[in-house]
């Protein structure tokens, strides 16, 4: 137990021993690879948004997926699952307000505070232009 003790106690926290460099300071470096991170988080944002959508609007998904992502017509599509095509596209419409909203939800969950949101936000309509 005592050992254990000591050990704990010699452990460094998260950044432990290391030189606190505020961010405004020009000192200041941006590891290599944050892009391929944010890039990352955003594939797990989205895979995350598209599961609940499969999950809660089985059809938008389906539209969503068949139509914008993997770019079939929406007439055979539509031919395919014997609806109209007006059906297909109301479908992909609203998938996409699903998925926009459901990303926003994504996003605020690893939020801390709404200014980080926000940041978060930008970094998806960076990402994402057309959304």
């Amino acid at each position: 137990m005592l050992g254990k003790h000591l050990r704990l106690k010699q452990t460094l926290k998260r950044g432990g021993g290391l030189e606190h460099v505020p961010l405004e300071s020009e000192d200041a470096v941006v590891a290599p690879g944050d892009e391929e991170f944010d890039r990352e988080w955003l594939g797990r944002v989205i895979d995350l948004a598209m599961q609940r959508l499969a999950a809660e609007r089985p059809q938008y998904s389906l539209a969503v997926t068949r139509c914008t992502i993997g770019g079939e017509p929406q007439a055979e599509v539509a031919a395919e699952l014997g609806c109209s095509v007006q059906t297909i596209k109301n479908w992909v419409s609203r998938g996409k307000a699903k998925l926009d909203e459901f990303l926003r939800r994504e996003v605020w969950r690893y939020s801390s505070s709404l200014d980080e949101f926000e940041a978060e936000v930008a970094l998806l309509e960076r990402l994402l232009p057309d959304r």
